[in-house]
């Protein structure tokens, strides 16, 4: 990050690195938190998974590297919450009921990216070398040709498709936006000589989200009438009674732990050392590296189609890491 709060548009191979880290456990937290929601109910099993993450990392920042005393990057940085973890899980959600997982996982992965570059493009200065934009795309086309669906997108009828693919673009550009939100707030603190810490940045990220997704739920228990996404992606936050058990909880804690905690805090790591849309494209490996955990765990056999393109994207990423 440079001094005087522009971002600089090349970044060291460490970071790189670092932004496998996030791909490996929020892989892994993918499964057990789809686990948890069959077990808890996806609002109850979101909810913990959030409640979880937001004391662990705060017990962390107050203990370890202590909450950053700066204003400006404390305001992007609960924006950012709110926009990613917040408004774009709950579209997440509306776009899963509407046109499946595997469609709106492809459109945040592949939409994110370009958001992301576009608008710290236009606020930051950030700008892309030919080869990390080249690299970059390749990662995107081997996501692309491994996790595409086949035949058609499964949704009942035209309106759900139409409502899907909107909330899957607002799903899109609220994890692109979060990003670029990010680095502005990094960008701001640089600027006043306050250096900000993956971990700090990770809990208040998730004070944010939490937040926002709190007051989604409060918003649809009172029947507000509100615009989207929030109001039918808040009909997927109400609290429903679901059986607690030992395995439940254990894999509420497990997501918890590979998603918003030790992933979220690699990958905020990440952003600050480099730009977001080099970060979202490591990130956006996470469909790929699912397909292992698929395969050993669920029994689902990946085919050709999907080895060649993993392995695309992860040739993509590695180079893309050699810096």
């Amino acid at each position: 990050m440079a001094a005087d709060g522009r971002v600089e548009t090349h970044c060291g191979s460490l970071a790189m690195w670092i932004a496998f880290i996030p791909v490996v456990l929020w892989s892994v937290g993918a499964m057990f938190t789809a686990r948890a929601a069959r077990q808890l109910g996806a609002a109850a099993a979101n909810r913990w998974r959030l409640v979880i993450a937001v004391v662990v990392l705060s017990a962390w920042t107050t203990f370890g590297p202590g909450w950053p005393k700066h204003l400006g990057a404390w305001l992007r940085l609960l924006l950012s919450g709110a926009v990613g973890l917040g408004l774009g899980d709950l579209s997440m959600m509306a776009a899963y009921r509407r046109i499946g997982p595997r469609v709106t996982v492809l459109m945040i992965t592949c939409l994110a990216v370009p958001v992301a570059a576009i608008v710290e493009w236009l606020w930051l200065g950030t700008r892309l070398t030919p080869r990390e934009i080249l690299l970059g795309s390749g990662i995107l086309a081997g996501v692309l040709l491994a996790v595409a669906p086949g035949a058609r997108i499964p949704a009942p009828d035209r309106a759900s498709l139409l409502g899907g693919l909107m909330y899957g673009l607002f799903a899109a550009i609220g994890q692109g936006l979060g990003v670029a939100l990010s680095r502005a707030a990094y960008g701001v603190a640089a600027a006043d000589g306050v250096a900000l810490h993956g971990v700090s940045a990770a809990a208040q990220r998730m004070l944010g989200g939490l937040a926002c997704t709190l007051l989604a739920e409060w918003i649809s228990q009172v029947g507000l009438a509100v615009t989207p996404p929030v109001a039918l992606a808040a009909e997927q936050m109400i609290p429903q009674p679901a059986p607690t058990s030992r395995k439940a909880l254990e894999s509420v804690v497990v997501a918890a732990f590979c998603g918003p905690i030790v992933g979220l805090s690699a990958y905020q790591w990440a952003l600050i050392r480099a730009p977001g849309a080099l970060v979202q494209s490591i990130v956006s490996l996470v469909p790929v590296a699912v397909i292992p955990l698929a395969w050993r765990l669920e029994g689902d056999l990946p085919d050709r189609r999907g080895l060649g393109g993993a392995a695309l994207a992860c040739l993509c990423a590695a180079l893309l890491a050699f810096q």
